[in-house]
């Protein structure tokens, strides 16, 4: 009997929260429009049954056709979900400061934890606080190096199909934009090595350190894999991986004072004293050094062993001033050349050699899981550095399990954001896309833990050199030197591992996921719109007049004097929005166009509609960068174009991204002219964390 009455009492209760969540639902949808049929406890759910992301995301499309801007859908048991693209709504929502990500973003979770995505409160302000210098426009500008030769490097990748009759273009911008974010040398070095040719990390540490480590990621080639690598279209490239020459590189700063081999409790700082006016003075051979400041005492540290390279390595002094040491800067040579490992002006000089030939060992890792990570050698001028300070060399590897597995990760996201599945978390793991999702997990977190591990290790040993310390010089930005995403991360003492890993994951998507659908769809557009394509590649060539310019690397001056360029990218940011939702939850009532909208209500922007509000962009299917030019007619909002989100969860990496999409776009049109390919008659599109191609769409190029 007592069995019974609690089945009852139970039942009872979810009978009454049913009726008082219903009753929620009706008091909004009683202002705006919804679907129907409502069917009893599934509500609309019914609509997104056994439907793929693709077939979701244009289901909802198809329903603010029916209704309008502004809708409510009904989940099951009475949830609602309130989805806006009217100017109004977005201001009021996006806006406010009683939001939060909605139970989208909870699935996010297991991936990206609470980084910068997904945080709220105290925790989001301290962390935006720490990344926003990344982000400095000085540091933008220095991204543009490795953006300029990781163009050139897709540029040659993509001679092998001219004269056919389409590819598979997305698959390599996916690669090239993920290589963006991590450093990779320049075409035309070679990494430093010692005689054995193991690759330096900077402080004495080689590959062979790590090698352990990497070997444990899933798809990664041993030694004897040798053969080269594969680009998108299965062709073998043998010795395809480009070095940096030793004589260019500088040491990647150490993060923190002096380890545990320098003097106890001093800071070691770097400076460059003044050549005297007397000739340097050399030993026994060794390259010259310094002349000794007044009133200074001079620690001559050992030199390191001779090099089979071009030249030997300088030796290092400390110069000593009461409690501190300061290593003292050594004098370049005649030729003007560092010595090899040495740092610009303090001379730093690490054990380095030059390799004779193509380094093998080197050339064994492949990009990161389904292949390794490569910490890098050196940083500098020479040196191409963006986020990580790690090369994964993706363009290599067509077949990126880290890739493949954001991909599938987010198109789960979606299906269970519109499946019942959302009202019974505690009943996901009986889901076939629970243990999918886990592998999934798996995979990106193994790559991001390895880079990690990697990049603090090599720090570590590095801080353990003596001498290997740098301070600021006053030179980057805020007065100190550029530091990669990753060192930024690993200089606050206050993060921990998990920390770090939950910032890397979340830059490493929204880094190259974002920017890839936004090249890309560029590029469809281009070739869809020839006029607009010859207007463009016309631009370039008046701004880019002699043969020289053409050739040269684009600097942010000559990107600000193409103004089309500029055109172009804003209307495919309208008319394809690389994230075409997002979501927010109320966490107090909030009013929303005379509704009074209760606590606890999940928001789902759809940016793909607001930029199709007819009223604001008449015909608003057609693609027409004449829409942004200065004396278009009519007049836009503040919140009828936002690409980026707007308020203060808007897009913290817009800058990275439009810099990426302006260097990429211009050296591609140098090189090609782009077509749609055989079987492409039209753009289509998906949607799940953000806006993909649908089905086979490929481009066709011809050379300029």
């Amino acid at each position: 009997m007592f069995p019974i009455l609690v089945l009852l009492a139970l039942v009872a209760f979810l009978w009454l929260a049913y009726q008082r969540r219903m009753a929620r639902a009706a008091k909004i949808a009683a202002h705006f429009p919804h679907p129907k049929p409502v069917l009893p406890l599934l509500g609309n759910a019914w609509m997104f049954a056994n439907k793929d992301a693709a077939a979701i995301f244009h289901t909802v499309l198809d329903l603010h056709k029916q209704c309008g801007q502004d809708l409510v859908t009904y989940g099951l048991f009475g949830d609602v979900q309130l989805h806006v693209s009217s100017p109004k709504a977005i201001e009021r929502i996006l806006l406010s400061k009683v939001t939060k990500k909605n139970y989208i973003y909870e699935y996010l979770e297991p991936w990206l934890g609470s980084g910068l995505l997904l945080s709220f409160g105290e925790k989001w302000f301290q962390r935006r606080k720490i990344i926003t210098p990344t982000f400095h426009f000085k540091i933008l500008e220095q991204f543009l190096e490795v953006f300029n030769e990781e163009t050139d490097r897709l540029v040659t990748k993509l001679e092998q199909h001219i004269g056919e009759e389409e590819f598979d273009m997305y698959q390599y911008i996916t690669l090239y934009a993920l290589d963006s974010i991590c450093v990779r040398p320049p075409s035309n070095r070679k990494p430093a090595g010692d005689r054995h040719g193991r690759v330096d990390l900077g402080a004495g540490r080689t590959m062979e350190a790590v090698e352990t480590e990497i070997q444990k990621l899933p798809g990664t080639v041993g030694t004897s894999d040798l053969s080269g690598s594969r680009d998108p279209s299965g062709k073998s490239h043998p010795h395809s991986t480009s070095r940096p020459t030793p004589a260019n590189l500088e040491p990647e700063p150490p993060v923190g004072p002096l380890g545990p081999s320098g003097f106890p409790g001093t800071q070691v700082t770097s400076r460059t004293t003044k050549r005297s006016s007397k000739p340097p003075r050399t030993t026994g051979g060794q390259s010259p050094t310094t002349t000794e400041p007044p009133n200074h005492k001079t620690i001559n540290t050992p030199d390191p062993p001779a090099s089979p390279g071009p030249h030997r390595p300088s030796r290092s002094e400390t110069v000593v001033e009461g409690d501190r040491q300061k290593s003292k800067a050594t004098t370049t040579p005649k030729s003007g050349r560092r010595p090899t490992g040495s740092r610009k002006g303090t001379g730093i000089d690490g054990p380095t050699s030059a390799l004779k030939g193509r380094n093998r060992r080197y050339g064994a890792y492949p990009p990161a899981v389904g292949g390794a990570v490569q910490p890098e050698a050196g940083r500098g001028p020479a040196w191409r550095e963006t986020s990580m300070g790690v090369s994964i060399n993706a363009l290599d590897n067509p077949d990126n399990a880290y890739v493949q597995a954001i991909k599938d990760f987010g198109s789960i996201v979606i299906q269970r954001t519109f499946s019942a599945l959302r009202s019974f978390p505690l009943l996901y793991f009986l889901h076939s896309f629970y243990w999918r999702q886990r592998k999934l997990i798996k995979t990106m977190h193994d790559f991001t833990n390895s880079v990690i591990k990697a990049k603090r290790q090599a720090l570590k040993e590095k801080q353990a050199t003596p001498g290997a310390v740098l301070s600021d010089d006053g030179d980057g930005v805020y007065g100190k030197k550029r530091l990669s995403f990753l060192d930024l991360l690993m200089n606050e003492s206050s993060m921990s591992d998990a920390d770090i890993r939950e910032e890397v994951d979340t830059f490493m998507f929204e880094g190259h996921d974002t920017t890839t659908s936004g090249i890309f769809f560029s590029l469809m557009a281009l070739a869809m719109h020839q006029d607009v394509q010859k207007r463009l590649y016309e631009e370039i060539g008046a701004v880019l007049e002699t043969e020289e310019e053409r050739h040269a690397s684009l600097t942010n001056g000559t990107l600000q004097r193409m103004k089309y360029l500029d055109m172009v990218i804003k209307e495919v940011l309208r008319v394809y929005p690389s994230v075409p939702i997002i979501g927010r939850e109320l966490l107090e009532d909030v009013e929303i166009d005379g509704c009074q909208v209760p606590r606890g209500t999940a928001i789902v922007v759809i940016l793909y509609n607001v930029h199709r509000n007819a009223e604001v962009f008449p015909d608003p299917e057609r693609f027409d960068p004449e829409r942004f030019s200065d004396d278009a007619p009519g007049t836009r909002g503040p919140y009828d174009y936002i690409p980026f989100s707007v308020g203060a969860r808007n897009c913290i990496g817009q800058k990275y991204a439009l810099l990426e999409m302006k260097v990429t776009l211009v050296k591609l049109l140098m090189a090609y002219k782009f077509l749609p390919g055989k079987s492409t008659d039209s753009i289509r599109i998906q949607g799940d964390l953000v806006l993909r191609p649908s089905g086979n769409m490929g481009l066709r190029i011809e050379r300029r």
